[in-house]
């Protein structure tokens, strides 16, 4: 008898009800927790005075009414599992689940216990009037699942260890990006050439980038990223491009704690508007001496970078590349020298930066007297987050070659310009932004002269992924001014 209450009180299984245990049940004896369990499972009820009486020998058929119990619980179980869809049993071309949903309610150790008392108890339970053919029946099917479950998590050559390997490979490759939906409002001065195409309002998609991360290693990773936007005013149809792709190689395995080597089409190392990404960008575009300086922002090269003090608070950064930006398709035989350093102390951050080359390409993406003019860009910046919801940017370049411009005067003019931004969260996900840019000459339009803006703005966060922005951009020129004023609101959600 002791051998079979001790089976008894193994069959506690998973579902809790609120019970209360009989008064005669001492706390700090032995069995409390082993008969509180099987009460709460609604295996026993005690007597009807609320006394459990564990003191007397259990009959026959009060153990009888026990196992009845129990049965009645594996037969619901048993009923819900068998509603599910059936697992394979031959072919093993289906993928299963990682962890074997029966397992998760009934174990085969459970079914042989359960099985023992049936044996031991049979003539009592048909007494009790338990249909013990269709226990057993439902037993033997579940038990035959569990095995031909068991056969294809453990087979090394099963679905589940396919799936398994899948589940690794998906691991090595991740797929990121942002969209910026746009509603553009220019005012126009007609009389003015390089207003007169700009359309005057406009919905558009800025853009819509794709970015695929590939980690076959540890420490080698590939990455590819597409756009598939408009362009900064719209007035061009949708095109897809491919914006990034490059290898990269840390020898430490995380580019903070080591060297890092990169080749391929990316980004130049230079301050921090070429570099700092649109999907996080306050403002909707970048300043104008960058677009001017840095129209394409990308060059195919090869890339080394260093950690001089470990976790970032120093980085080296130098590359090799051709020297003309990806959008001009241009080949250029004398290289440029890309590179620059950044270093954090405290909540400061502070960068400068270089380029030096030759050759500069012409707006019909011709190089302009044979790769013999020197192209030289020269930045410093710095960011401060000490202050309480406000961060101060700001950023100086000057340099000399502009591609892509008509003004074949102008090409080799040296322009210096700068900008500064400050961003206030002045109420719950809410941030203002100011930021003032200057420029000495555009060379694209020299007629103008000295030409500054102000970027005023807000941006709502309606949650971690996705936000608002309302933007007006004052324009000023300091020779011939026009209309150019523009409105800007966009939705930018990343994924």
């Amino acid at each position: 008898m002791k051998k079979i209450l001790t089976i008894l009180l193994l069959m506690a299984c998973a579902t809790l009800a609120h019970a209360q245990t009989p008064q005669d049940v001492p706390l700090e004896h032995w069995a409390y927790d082993a008969v509180r369990s099987l009460i709460e499972k609604g295996y026993f009820e005690g007597y009807p005075d609320g006394s459990f009486l564990g003191k007397r020998a259990m009959t026959r058929y009060e153990i009888a009414v026990l196992i009845k119990r129990i049965i009645d619980d594996f037969s619901a179980r048993i009923e819900a599992l068998e509603s599910r869809p059936q697992l394979p049993v031959t072919s093993q071309e289906t993928a299963t689940p990682s962890k074997p949903e029966a397992q998760a309610k009934i174990d085969s150790a459970d079914l042989e216990k359960l099985q023992k008392l049936i044996d031991e108890f049979k003539p009592e339970l048909v007494v009790i009037g338990t249909r013990l053919d269709k226990i057993e029946t439902a037993l033997e099917r579940v038990e035959t699942r569990l095995e031909n479950l068991e056969g294809i998590v453990t087979d090394p050559e099963g679905a589940f260890e396919a799936v398994k390997s899948d589940i690794s490979k998906l691991k090595k490759v991740t797929a990121s990006g942002y969209v910026q939906a746009r509603f553009n409002l220019f005012r126009n001065d007609p009389d003015k050439s390089d207003a007169g195409s700009e359309p005057t309002d406009n919905f558009s998609i800025r853009r819509a980038r794709l970015k695929i991360t590939g980690k076959p290693t540890n420490n080698s990773s590939v990455v590819v990223q597409l756009d598939a936007g408009q362009g900064a005013k719209g007035d061009s149809g949708p095109s897809v491009s491919i914006k990034d792709a490059y290898l990269e190689y840390a020898f430490a395995g995380d580019p903070m704690l080591g060297p890092m080597i990169s080749m391929g089409q990316m980004k130049w190392p230079f301050g921090y508007s070429v570099v700092e990404s649109s999907g996080v960008r306050e403002c909707p575009e970048r300043p104008l001496i960058v677009q001017r300086l840095f129209p394409g922002e990308r060059d195919r090269g090869f890339m080394f970078s260093h950690p001089l003090i470990p976790r970032g608070t120093l980085v080296f950064k130098l590359g090799v590349f051709n020297g003309v930006e990806t959008k001009f398709k241009c080949p250029n035989n004398k290289k440029a020298l890309v590179g620059g350093l950044r270093a954090a102390v405290g909540d400061w951050e502070f960068g400068v930066s270089g380029f030096l080359g030759k050759g500069i390409v012409d707006d019909k993406g011709a190089l302009y007297q044979q790769n013999e003019d020197r192209k030289t860009r020269f930045g410093a910046d710095f960011q401060y987050y000490g202050i309480n919801n406000v961060s101060i940017k700001a950023e100086w370049i000057t340099g000399e070659g502009t591609d892509g411009i008509g003004n074949t005067a102008a090409l080799r003019d040296r322009i210096s310009g700068g900008w500064a931004q400050l961003a206030y969260n002045f109420i719950r996900n809410t941030t203002f932004v100011a930021r003032w840019e200057t420029m000495s000459e555009d060379p694209k339009y020299t007629k103008y002269g000295r030409r500054s803006a102000w970027n005023l703005g807000l941006i709502r966060y309606l949650d971690d992924k996705t936000r608002l922005k309302v933007f007006y951009q004052i324009n000023d020129e300091e020779k011939e001014e026009f209309k150019n004023n523009n409105l800007v609101c966009e939705w930018i959600t990343n994924y």
